[in-house]
């Protein structure tokens, strides 16, 4: 999936509408910062805000789905 900048990796998780969304509402400012931090290192580095990609994750299922995901079917999928 491509991005255009960071903000817009990011601005849809303050949304609400996904469980990953949700969670960063409940956390204070403090920790929101944090993980806004670790994330934007994770992505850019130690570059400047410029547009990336980041790789496919297996089917809206998170690798549970036999048709998409195959050889990874009955077993949850966990990005480090």
């Amino acid at each position: 999936m491509d991005f255009a900048s960071f903000d817009d990796y990011w601005t849809p998780f303050l949304s609400g509408a996904t469980p990953s969304s949700s969670y960063a509402e409940t956390l204070s400012v403090e920790a929101r910062q944090k993980l806004i931090a670790r994330l934007r290192k994770k992505v850019l580095g130690d570059g400047p805000d410029r547009p990336f990609a980041l790789p496919p994750t297996p089917g809206p299922c998170g690798g549970l789905c036999r048709k998409t995901c195959g050889p990874l079917r009955g077993r949850a999928v966990v990005q480090p």
